[in-house]
C-alpha cells in the first residue's frame, strides 16, 4: 500500500486533492468537483470512499456521540487485508437488532451511575456475553466489552 506523504495533513486542500490525483486514488472528475465545492452530495462522497479505502494509508476520522453522554474523536489507518474482516451481515443484524428508548427509559438507566446503583457483578452476569458493551468506567476511560 502507498503512504501519503507525512505532512499531508499539513498541506493546502488544493495541493491535498493533487496529491491524490497523483497516487491514483482520486480521478480529475472528482478533483474538480472537490476543488470547487466544499460541500458534496452524498452519492459523491460515498463513490469516493468506495473507491478510496483500501488503496491506501489514508487516515480515517471517526466519531462517536453517545446521545449527550461522552463524544469521542479517534483516528484511524485502514490496512491492507480490512476486506477479510468485515462481516457486513452481522454487524448489520446488531444494526437492526437495536431497542429503541424512550427519554424516561434512558433518563433511569443512567441516573443509576448517579446514586452509584450501578453494580458491575449484577449487570455483568444479564449481559450477553457476545455482544459488544461498555464494561466498565475507570477514571473516565471507556472499556468495552468485545466478543471473541
Amino acid at each position: 500500500m502507498k503512504s501519503l506523504d507525512k505532512n499531508f495533513r499539513h498541506l493546502s486542500r488544493e495541493d491535498k486533492l493533487k496529491q491524490l490525483v497523483d497516487y491514483g486514488w482520486l480521478d480529475k472528475t472528482n478533483y474538480q468537483t472537490l476543488l470547487s465545492n466544499p460541500v458534496i452530495d452524498e452519492e459523491v462522497a460515498n463513490s469516493l470512499i468506495e473507491n478510496v479505502i483500501g488503496q491506501g494509508t489514508l487516515p480515517v476520522g471517526l466519531f462517536s456521540y453517545g446521545s449527550g453522554s461522552v463524544g469521542e474523536f479517534f483516528s484511524a489507518t485502514v490496512v491492507e487485508g480490512f476486506e477479510q474482516h468485515l462481516d457486513k451481515k452481522a454487524h448489520q443484524a446488531l444494526l437492526n437488532e437495536r431497542q429503541e428508548v424512550s427519554v424516561k427509559e434512558y433518563e433511569s438507566f443512567f441516573r443509576r451511575f448517579d446514586d452509584l446503583s450501578f453494580d458491575h457483578e449484577i449487570e455483568n452476569v444479564e449481559n450477553d456475553k457476545n455482544i459488544f458493551y461498555l464494561e466498565n468506567i475507570e477514571d473516565d476511560i471507556r472499556y468495552y466489552h468485545s466478543p471473541e
